[in-house]
């Protein structure tokens, strides 16, 4: 997990494949890292962006920008990665 702070406020949080693969460290709607990506779908709704990948770590990107939760999904469809933002406005 990581942080990327400001001065004294954390701006997100990142939970990464690597190394939490358990449910404690799911969202408020259950989705963890490995969760399916559909299953995103179905518990955030669908307004989001889909953003391709440019790098080979993930094949795209699905952003709630509304709700500050950004999710990186895997060439087998699964979460690889979960970020936790200020939402956009």
């Amino acid at each position: 997990m990581s942080l990327r702070v400001s001065g004294s406020t954390i701006r997100s949080i990142q939970v990464n494949k690597d190394r939490y693969l358990d449910t404690a460290y799911a969202t408020d709607k259950g989705i963890q890292v490995g969760s399916p990506a559909g299953k995103v779908i179905e518990q955030y709704g669908k307004d989001y962006e889909r953003l391709d990948s440019t790098d080979t770590s993930c094949k795209y990107h699905l952003h709630y920008q509304k709700l500050g939760i950004h999710f990186a999904v895997g060439n087998d469809e699964k979460v690889t990665m979960i970020t936790i933002s200020a939402p956009l406005k």
